[in-house]
C-alpha cells in the first residue's frame, strides 16, 4: 500500500501553483460525495480541489461507489471512477496528479463491513502500486 501513496498524493508545492486547467488549488476544500457529480473526480480536479471523497460498498467482491447501498451500480467501481482516471492523470503529468500543485487526498469512506471491505480495498490498491 505504501507504493500507491506517491502518485495518489501528487507532489509538494513547487514554483507557481495551479491545479486543473489553471485553477488555483483549493487546499482547504473537500469534494464531499464527489461521485454524485456528472464527472466524478474530474470535475473536482478541474476546479482545483485537493481533497476528494468516495464512499464504497463491497458488493459481489467489487468496490462500488455510492452514498447508499441501494444506489450502487455494477459499473460505478472505485477503479472506474477514481483509480483508473488518477493513474491516467499521473502518467500524463510525469508522476503527479497535478503538475505543480499540492498533495491530493483521496478519502475512501468504507460503508460496508469494515474487515471484508478493507481486504478488498487493499487488494485493489495493490494493483495501482
Amino acid at each position: 500500500m505504501k507504493r500507491i501513496l506517491p502518485w495518489l498524493c501528487g507532489a509538494a508545492l513547487s514554483g507557481s501553483v495551479f491545479a486543473g486547467d489553471g485553477m488555483p488549488p483549493l487546499t482547504r476544500a473537500h469534494a464531499h460525495n464527489d461521485y454524485e457529480h456528472t464527472r466524478p473526480l474530474l470535475d473536482a480536479l478541474d476546479h482545483g480541489f485537493c481533497s476528494v471523497e468516495a464512499d464504497v460498498y463491497l458488493v459481489d467482491e467489487k468496490l462500488l461507489v455510492a452514498h447508499d447501498l441501494k444506489d450502487t451500480k455494477p459499473g460505478r467501481t472505485l477503479e472506474a471512477l477514481y483509480l483508473d482516471p488518477l493513474r491516467a492523470r499521473v502518467e500524463k503529468n510525469g508522476g503527479r496528479v497535478f503538475r505543480s500543485a499540492p498533495t491530493l487526498l483521496l478519502l475512501i469512506d468504507v460503508k460496508s463491513d469494515a474487515t471484508n471491505t478493507y481486504v478488498a480495498l487493499r487488494t485493489v490498491l495493490g494493483r495501482y502500486a
